[in-house]
């Protein structure tokens, strides 16, 4: 992606997400809320805001991946990489 412009929104609206997401996990289950990223809990049920803020996390990261011409899966797998270290 070429337009610093559109790039920045997209950046905005994934860090919105991923910041919306994790106030749902500490809600519910305070603490880091990273820790639930890749489990169920992470995810909420059918319906809940959790799995709306979940599933807006998720629409947003495809968006930040395709706009960088970044494969999904594999930025997906570095990151789980990187968070075992950190853990």
């Amino acid at each position: 992606m070429n337009d610093p412009c559109q790039l920045a929104r997209i950046e905005d609206r994934s860090a919105i997400a991923n910041e919306t997401w994790a106030a749902e996990v500490r809600a519910l289950y305070g603490g880091n809320p990273y820790f639930h990223r890749d489990k169920p809990t992470g995810r909420g049920t059918p319906g809940s805001a959790l799995r709306a803020a979940y599933e807006a996390r998720e629409r947003a990261f495809m968006d930040w991946c395709a706009a960088r011409g970044v494969d999904a899966v594999s930025r997906a797998q570095e990151d789980e990489k990187l968070s075992l270290q950190l853990a």
